[in-house]
């Protein structure tokens, strides 16, 4: 589960309804998708309002998850990461990563799909969270890399989206 924000971190509000990104998946089953829920807190009323794809630009579109999305409110954008999980389909040709989304529509309802884009984030991570920190005038990633289990791990860029170098972690336990 991952709230969607605004690109300071602020949640994501919208007629007194909080939005948020978690992964839709039965039990034991290999295909997962994002979906994107909307809940009233004063009488948690969990709604499912759309599901997520994410083209790459290679013909096919991907059924990521683990995915966090902010509204940019600077360049009018939906933006985010996404957990490149459909690499494990075919191994010998793609790397598991983290990728860079980005929409001009909203892609809170119905069926959307967002752009994907590769950042240098290859490797095995997960749970990507992004916001800007205006007072370092960086951007931040919390992500879970596997070191000995998933541990957190923080990176900073001057870019939303691509020179990211890490600051801090891993940490001492898993924290998917």
């Amino acid at each position: 589960i991952r709230a969607i924000t605004y690109e300071n971190g602020d949640p994501y509000i919208e007629n007194g309804r909080l939005w948020y990104t978690m992964s839709i998946r039965g039990r034991n089953l290999p295909h997962h998708i994002q979906g994107v829920f909307s809940l009233n807190p004063t009488v948690f009323d969990l709604k499912l309002e759309g599901i997520i794809l994410f083209d790459r630009d290679d013909g096919l579109l991907r059924n990521e998850i683990a995915s966090h999305l902010f509204y940019d409110r600077n360049k009018n954008l939906w933006r985010g990461l996404t957990t490149g999980f459909t690499a494990y389909a075919n191994r010998e040709k793609e790397k598991k990563q983290l990728f860079a989304v980005e929409s001009k529509t909203d892609p809170r309802f119905g069926f959307s799909v967002m752009k994907a884009s590769p950042f240098g984030m290859v490797g095995n991570m997960e749970d990507p969270h992004l916001l800007f920190d205006s007072s370092a005038n960086k951007w931040r990633m919390l992500t879970c890399e596997y070191i000995n289990g998933y541990k957190a791990v923080v990176f900073e860029s001057d870019k939303w989206d691509s020179g990211y170098q890490k600051i801090a972690g891993p940490v001492i336990h898993d924290s998917t």
